[in-house]
């Protein structure tokens, strides 16, 4: 593939390979085949939104995908994530400098305050330590309230190019019409009767 300027147009080689589709390593998380080629394809083409929302599963299975996915967005080798290099490592054990979790609880309306968004929004203006860019993780973010919702909505509408948002719930259902309008919903089981 080359650059012409002059007429500013890419040729690309008669004997040009198409790029490689890789495909996410999903280690022992047993998800929906659909939801597993989409998101797959999402992080290869890196053309997975900024925010997305993973709905169904259990807890457990959310909070390894979202674990996963951040892996695999910063993960430098093939298939991504690999699980072992440093990144992958310090993501899992918690201590990416660039992969902030917050964690609600399911069963509990507001657990996640106001103020906890409003601390997300402002770290999401700050340039990230080691990677090209910050994950917040919200695990079970139907504990946010009207309010703290309402807080997220102001970052998810014009989020800073540093910023990626990962949001995981049981359901849809407990998310304001204009926080779902703001990312890109994926059901990771087939029982939670919603379209990934």
């Amino acid at each position: 593939i080359a650059y012409d300027s002059e007429l500013d147009l890419v040729k690309i080689s008669p004997n040009a390979q198409p790029p490689v589709c890789k495909i996410m390593n999903f280690g022992k998380l047993q998800l929906n085949e659909e939801v597993k080629k989409k998101l797959s394809s999402a992080v290869d083409s890196g053309t997975l939104s900024h925010a997305i929302l993973l709905t169904g599963g259990t807890e457990k299975e959310r909070k390894e995908l979202s674990l996963l996915l951040s892996q695999a967005l910063l993960c430098e080798n093939s298939p991504t994530p690999c699980l072992k290099c440093n990144i992958c490592k310090k993501i899992k054990s918690g201590i990416h400098p660039d992969v902030i979790i917050t964690e609600g609880e399911a069963s509990k309306q507001r657990s996640i305050k106001i103020d906890t968004i409003r601390d997300i929004r402002s770290r999401a203006y700050i340039m990230p330590n080691e990677a090209p860019f910050q994950i917040f993780i919200i695990l079970e973010a139907s504990g946010m309230g009207e309010e703290a919702q309402n807080a997220l909505l102001k970052i998810l509408e014009e989020p800073p190019a540093t910023a990626r948002f990962i949001l995981a719930s049981r359901s849809r259902d407990d998310f304001r019409q204009t926080i779902l309008s703001r990312v890109t919903p994926f059901a990771i089981s087939e029982d939670s009767g919603q379209a990934a």
